[in-house]
């Protein structure tokens, strides 16, 4: 199980593998929502689910404001009234589990390859 900012998050990514035992992994489902939380599956992949799509946003964001693209205010609004996140960029990559280099996961410059599938309508 990923429980990351606890106090923030009311999201538990519980992780399955093949050699996750059926009974378990329920258990596990079953304890995170009668925390309060919202209980997701997810396979064994890097970063999960969040963190495999928040820290590339969180990277670009540290270039934005690196490159002098737009301040840290202007980044953090934008993600807020565009994007409708409710923590802002910059307070998130203030987080004790490090800098968004600090997990490697495929290069956001890479569609994935159902990108262009879904532009043809598919």
């Amino acid at each position: 199980m990923c429980t990351q900012q606890v106090q923030l998050m009311r999201l538990t990514e519980v992780i399955k593998t093949e050699h996750t035992d059926p009974a378990v992994f329920a258990l596990a489902m079953d304890w995170s929502n009668s925390l309060g939380k919202t209980s997701v599956a997810c396979g064994d992949t890097p970063g999960f689910i969040v963190n495999r799509l928040l820290v590339p946003s969180l990277a670009q964001a540290i270039l934005l404001v690196d490159r002098g693209d737009a301040s840290v205010a202007d980044v953090d609004v934008s993600m807020q009234l565009g994007a409708g996140e409710k923590i802002r960029a910059a307070e998130s990559a203030c987080f004790p589990w490090g800098p968004p280099s600090t997990i490697r996961l495929s290069p956001p410059s890479v569609p994935p390859p159902l990108l262009p599938e879904a532009g043809r309508g598919g």
